[in-house]
């Protein structure tokens, strides 16, 4: 007879009937009776006749072979994704400068030396990269461009040169485009966002708030006009856009970040239209100017993103806490995979968009062949720790940032981002409720 056992990455939360297990390999969210749920918590083997909906458990990943080793399919999945020339996305991060229209302290690009704008030359240099990486691996299925700076769309006659150079080059094919934009906000009129939408081809915005307006100003040396062109942006932005606002947060603004949040969701009447989520201001004296005590060390977040999520529950803002979910990662860092490439200014080629400027992180230029830099090796050679293979989350981060790992930057409290996550599933499954299985 055929023994199967219960996934190793099986996350039960709420404790009483109704029970919940949400699977981080395969993303399953299970609705389960108790006798269900006292089965596949033992351990032991299961077998058909001891569970009502095993086929659909099965089908779910929630219960597996007993002889599927989940964490080597997990390893070798990864290993074959970041070793593979043939992928079929190619994934860039394309800053057309480094340039900005604000100075935030915490910025990391505040130690990189600026190249200006980009020049005709490097925009030729970039659609001759993609159309030989595309001419090299014609498994290519899509192409993701990520905006970045410095402010990108302080060069948006780039932005729009290069995306439309790129349609030109996908022409026929059965090539799939994707772009994004991370960006202040500032110079997001009404204006841009069309060009954005109608000749860039962009779908995703990130926009990053630090608080209130005194906040805010301080934060990025901005101004009152400032402040309020942002947030107006925003509001016009979110009718067409899809817009996702990082909060920054540090030990001193938090209560500024909960009531611009309010000012988006209530007063702006954003609910349900944007997403938005927190994200610490971490100390790293290499890579930004962060290194006062209002700064958080790595691994001390997670209890002010326990509290936001409470913020945004009460708000009865569902969708951002649902967009923060844990989603299945085949490699930590699409970075590390052969056909993913940071590019800047003067046409550079980088594995990580926080080396942008710095020349001893060059893997390459868009003119020329690409090299591996000691760097990039050690990123791509990087193992899982003894940890990370014990861990019930490691399918949605696969060990974390492997810039910071190989830098000794990186640090995980993994019981505290346990609870988070169960904390956010506890949060969706009160407000909407989920089926038997889903």
């Amino acid at each position: 007879m055929d023994k199967f056992k219960p996934s190793s990455y099986n996350l039960r939360f709420l404790s009483q009937e109704p029970m919940y297990v949400f699977n981080t390999r395969t993303g399953s969210l299970v609705k389960l009776d108790k006798k269900t749920s006292d089965i596949l918590e033992s351990g032991e083997y299961v077998d058909k006749e001891s569970i009502d909906n095993f086929d659909t458990l099965l089908g779910q990943g929630i219960i597996v072979p007993s002889e599927v080793d989940e964490i080597s399919e997990i390893v070798m999945m990864q290993r074959k994704c970041a070793y593979s020339e043939y992928e079929s996305i190619l994934s860039l991060v394309i800053a057309p400068t480094l340039d900005c229209n604000y100075e935030c302290f915490y910025c990391f690009e505040n130690n990189t030396k600026r190249q200006g704008s980009m020049s005709k030359s490097v925009e030729q240099g970039i659609l001759q990269f993609v159309e030989n990486e595309i001419s090299r691996n014609p498994r290519i299925e899509k192409i993701r461009i990520k905006w970045f700076g410095g402010e990108p769309l302080l060069e948006l006659t780039v932005i729009k040169s290069i995306s439309e150079g790129i349609h030109e080059l996908i022409g026929d094919r059965n090539i799939a485009y994707f772009a994004s934009v991370v960006t202040n906000g500032l110079l997001l009129t009404p204006s841009k966002q069309r060009i954005l939408r109608e000749k860039c081809y962009v779908n995703d915005i990130q926009i990053t708030l630090d608080g209130m307006e005194e906040e805010y100003c301080k934060r990025k040396k901005a101004t009152t006009n400032d402040f309020h062109k942002v947030i107006d942006n925003i509001t016009t932005a979110s009718e067409t856009l899809n817009l996702s606002i990082r909060m920054n947060i540090d030990r001193s603004n938090y209560n500024g970040i909960l009531r611009i949040t309010e000012e988006l969701l209530i007063s702006r009447k954003l609910l349900g239209k944007i997403s938005i989520y927190p994200a610490p201001i971490i100390i790293d004296e290499k890579f930004s100017d962060c290194s006062d005590s209002n700064c958080y060390k790595n691994g001390e977040f997670e209890e002010v993103r326990l509290k936001f999520i409470d913020f945004l529950n009460e708000a009865g803002d569902i969708r951002s806490i649902k967009s923060r979910l844990p989603v299945r990662m085949i490699v930590s860092c699409s970075m590390v995979n052969e056909n993913s490439f940071c590019i800047g200014p003067n046409g550079d080629l980088y594995k990580c968009e926080q080396v942008i400027g710095i020349d001893e992180y060059a893997v390459g230029t868009v003119f020329g062949s690409k090299r591996y830099s000691k760097v990039e090796m050690n990123m791509r050679l990087l193992d899982l720790d003894s940890v990370c293979r014990e861990c019930v989350l490691l399918p949605t981060c696969m060990g974390g940032c492997p810039f910071k790992r190989i830098s000794d930057k990186y640090s995980c409290d993994m019981r505290q981002r346990i609870e988070v996550v169960k904390k956010s599933l506890c949060k969706i499954v009160e407000r909407r409720g989920v089926n038997e299985t889903r």
